[in-house]
């Protein structure tokens, strides 16, 4: 899309400038949850570390007690004690 088009059709509709890039989102609650939108997949899953496929990059959650909560094709839910979170 062109980024006229672009900026014009976010002004338009009141979204926020990253709404229309090609990017993940993560929405972090507290240190016990995360949601993650634009996930590709899972590269590396135990109790102490998850690391998500997010296309251009990845993205590892360090803690305790760590699961996937849920997860589809675009969509993966995080819970746990999160201790630290790396982009790679």
């Amino acid at each position: 899309m062109d980024k006229k088009i672009r900026e014009k059709l976010l002004a338009e509709l009141e979204m926020p400038p990253l709404t229309l890039k090609n990017c993940a989102r993560i929405e972090l609650s507290g240190n016990f949850a995360a949601s993650i939108e634009g996930c590709k997949g899972i590269i590396e899953y135990s109790e102490k570390q998850i690391m998500l496929n997010l296309g251009s990059s990845r993205v590892r959650f360090q803690g305790f007690e760590m699961q996937i909560s849920a997860f589809d094709s675009e969509n993966a839910s995080i819970s746990g004690q999160i201790t630290g979170l790396e982009f790679c």
